[in-house]
């Protein structure tokens, strides 16, 4: 129950963590702070590093909309990551294999490194670039040839002259959204509190047990978070000593990272789901998991959910993404097929709720003594 309450307390604006044990980043005009911090108990038994969830709308429109998919690059030279690649005198690698939601990646460099990531270094074919051709062709050509059409069929020219301006227009507005121009346009000099976590991997070494914790928004961060610093245990050789449990969290990157993910770290990880919550279920997932778990029957977030699944899918088809990935690993709270509903994604009265009127809870940690 201690994660579950750290992850509630953390969106409370009187909440204040330990002294210097924290970091905030605020980098756009909008507000949209990110915020992570680390409680150690006296005894040093356990840690919690926790990140906080979506709080503002800056969350919404600049880290969870990010939802292109990028190699998971890191690189710190004290993680023990396969296969690296040399860079400019240094190496990069991947602590899981796969690709990750872009905004997610983001967020998790600044709270734990406090830099920007690295984007698009070891690309080597060219099929990315084909990709790109290809998606600006078809911006333009459809727009142009539905113009075209109406022009033929009314007999008016003027609608191939709208076709070619919408074409042009669709073309500039996505090619600045994916080259992160309008995204630019909103950012400013980062404000940086705190520091960053990673300095506290020393500290966090030396506890009995670490638990990294996080809810929506906050659950994705800690599952890179997580995946970071256990990587960076086993390459030092200290205590293996990380676990995470997140509750309501998006999915985090394509299938190849979910599986490898879980097969790096299937005894450590508990995904916590209260049946309802919409937010597990982005982005789309595909559509053998859409039948099964019948979401278009679980009212009008679930009909909502469904719609998004056939642009969603022509987007990563243009953008050369692959399909989401699904956990096989969770913790289900309530009814698999329950309606969804806003109210079932709160932290407070829907998570930290359920987990305090539910006897049992000790079901997080299978085969575990461990307390949480």
């Amino acid at each position: 129950m201690r994660a579950a309450k750290l992850c509630s307390a953390s969106y409370d604006s009187r909440f204040q963590p330990a002294e210097g044990q924290f970091v905030r980043v605020e980098q756009f005009q909008v507000t949209g702070e990110l915020f992570g911090f680390i409680e150690v108990d006296d005894e040093q038994q356990n840690a919690y590093v926790v990140f906080r969830g979506t709080n503002s709308k800056g969350n919404w429109g600049l880290t969870n909309f990010q939802a292109y998919q990028t190699r998971f690059r890191i690189l710190d030279d004290a993680l023990n990551v396969r296969k690296r690649r040399p860079v400019q005198g240094n190496t990069f690698g991947f602590p899981v294999c796969g690709r990750v939601h872009q905004g997610f990646y983001r967020g998790l460099s600044w709270l734990w490194y406090g830099t920007e990531p690295v984007f698009e270094i070891g690309i080597e074919e060219s099929g990315p670039y084909l990709a790109r051709l290809l998606r600006e062709a078809v911006l333009i050509g459809v727009p142009l040839a539905l113009g075209g059409g109406f022009a033929q069929v009314l007999h008016r020219r003027d609608f191939l002259y709208i076709g070619a301006i919408c074409g042009l227009l669709s073309d500039l507005l996505i090619i600045g959204f994916e080259r992160g121009t309008w995204e630019g346009l909103l950012r400013k000099k980062p404000k940086v509190k705190g520091a960053p976590l990673f300095r506290f991997r020393e500290k966090l070494a030396a506890c009995q047990n670490v638990w990294f914790v996080g809810h929506s928004l906050g659950g994705a961060l800690a599952v890179l978070g997580f995946a970071l610093y256990r990587t960076w245990c086993q390459g030092i050789g200290c205590r293996d000593n990380a676990r995470i449990i997140t509750f309501g969290a998006p999915r985090v990157g394509d299938q190849a990272f979910h599986e490898d993910f879980e097969a790096q770290h299937s005894d450590r990880f508990w995904n916590v789901v209260v049946g309802g919550d919409p937010v597990p279920e982005t982005p789309p997932s595909n559509w053998n998991h859409m039948r099964e778990s019948k979401i278009w029957q679980r009212g009008p977030i679930g009909v909502w959910l469904s719609a998004l699944y056939l642009p969603w899918h022509i987007y990563a088809w243009l953008w050369g993404q692959e399909a989401v990935g699904e956990w096989t690993q969770r913790i289900l709270i309530g009814d698999r097929h329950a309606d969804f509903n806003a109210r079932f994604h709160s932290m407070r009265q829907s998570y930290q709720l359920l987990l305090e009127t539910q006897p049992g809870d000790r079901v997080f940690l299978p085969n575990s003594d461990l307390s949480t």
